[in-house]
């Protein structure tokens, strides 16, 4: 049992925590479905606007079920109506997959979460992505670019800080644009990396064929 288990543990354990949460369970519950409902929702959509700003007008940018994407029209599958063989993505990075986590405490980092920007590939070229060594020279140009990959997974991504200060007061100002600078920055940062993301997906998509 880690630290982090341990902690959980002794939570579950503790008899005031739980007189805590049982008095205030009304409350708690509100708050619970405005966090993972209206005020996450909200959120995302602030977010997806940001991160729309910082695309080049000649990428291509699209709000799907699985979130929000934008690629390079180089980057579209030969073959397919509306595929794709590489994009970025806003996701989340969660530490514990058993564990559900509202869209707030994924933006905040809270609850081992972590929002990023994550470049991705289609099924079909996930096997080979994964293939490659952390020592390849396309990985390598990839992360100096700034990306991180997930030593287990082979994800990568550029994580995404937002302060929970700054988001507290664009909630009441109304007004989240200096919050989500950090979108910006981000989003702008993959984009502008483009050669050594170039390379990997021709590298990925000449050892596809060869499968």
């Amino acid at each position: 049992m880690d630290s982090e288990q341990r902690e959980i543990a002794s939570k579950h354990q503790d008899p005031e925590l739980a007189a805590r949460i049982i008095r205030d369970i009304e409350q708690i519950e509100e708050n619970s479905h405005l966090a993972y409902g209206p005020i996450s929702q909200r959120l995302m959509t602030e977010i997806g606007q940001a991160a729309r700003s910082a695309v080049p007008d000649n990428w291509l940018f699209e709000a799907t079920d699985d979130g929000l994407m934008a690629f390079a029209s180089e980057w579209k599958a030969n073959r397919g109506v509306n595929q794709r063989d590489a994009w970025f993505e806003l996701s989340d990075l969660i530490a514990d997959e058993e564990r559900d986590h509202s869209w707030v405490a994924v933006l905040l980092s809270k609850g081992n979460t972590q929002l990023i920007l994550e470049l991705k590939f289609r099924p079909g070229l996930v096997p080979v992505v994964e293939a490659l060594t952390d020592k390849d020279p396309v990985v390598v140009n990839v992360v100096k670019a700034g990306f991180k990959r997930h030593p287990e997974t082979k994800r990568l991504y550029i994580p995404i800080e937002l302060d929970a200060g700054l988001m507290a007061k664009g909630c009441i100002e109304n007004d989240l644009h200096a919050a989500l600078e950090p979108v910006r920055e981000v989003v702008g940062l993959a984009v502008s990396v483009r050669a050594p993301i170039d390379a990997m997906l021709e590298l990925v998509r000449a050892e596809a064929k060869k499968r």
